[in-house]
């Protein structure tokens, strides 16, 4: 179908679009896995995704990155740095990209570190809010696959805790939203049973619980 074929529900996703398209709705795209956040128009590694291509190359939390291939940072405009770190450190898999990153009392270090399939997490910050009445928290940013799987954990890890888990918060403020399925099923862990969902299709009076769901 043509754009102007697309009904009011849909939107249309040019070519160059789809990477960011599936990124948004699935939390996987191709890069070194690694989170980056500016101070002071410097650019620093928030942290790396676990098991990521920045985590086996040694990125660490705290790294300043200075350049990407030999591409000194401090010389580019803002608008500069924001596609420089758009157009290579993302990327497609098996390829290489170097970082230059200086840490606090050492020299400037290179590392390469060759891109690969990263998966977002979608679950983050498991931890006991108040260890006396066995309170958790979880935060999950995102409904991307795994997202059910990486909350069962999260509950596993809270579980494990030596003051035990009696009474549990899921925060899901500004989560980005992503799978309709993956939502039914992490709900389908606190409502054992009745129905989650109900779809009504177009043209149609006919409801679909979310066993239907496809």
């Amino acid at each position: 179908a043509g754009v102007a074929d697309v009904d009011r529900y849909s939107r249309y996703i040019p070519s160059k679009e789809v990477p960011e398209f599936i990124e948004h709705t699935t939390g996987t795209y191709q890069g070194i896995g690694v989170v980056i956040h500016t101070l002071e128009e410097r650019l620093f590694v928030h942290f790396p995704m676990a098991n990521g291509p920045g985590e086996a190359a040694g990125i660490m939390p705290g790294d300043e990155i200075v350049a990407i291939d030999g591409d000194r940072l401090a010389e580019m405009t803002e608008t500069e740095r924001v596609n420089v770190l758009q157009e290579r450190v993302k990327g497609p898999a098996d390829t290489e990209v170097v970082l230059t990153v200086k840490r606090p009392d050492s020299p400037e270090l290179d590392i390469a570190i060759v891109r690969a399939a990263v998966q977002k997490p979608a679950v983050r910050w498991a931890q006991m809010l108040d260890p006396e009445q066995g309170l958790g928290y979880v935060h999950v940013a995102d409904f991307h696959n795994e997202v059910t799987r990486q909350l069962e954990d999260a509950i596993e890890q809270l579980r494990a805790d030596e003051s035990g888990l009696q009474g549990l918060i899921v925060d899901l403020r500004f989560d980005g939203g992503g799978s309709l399925t993956e939502c039914v099923e992490m709900s389908r862990r606190f409502v054992s049973e009745g129905l989650i969902v109900t779809v009504a299709r177009r043209d149609s009076e006919e409801g679909h619980d979310s066993e239907g769901l496809e």
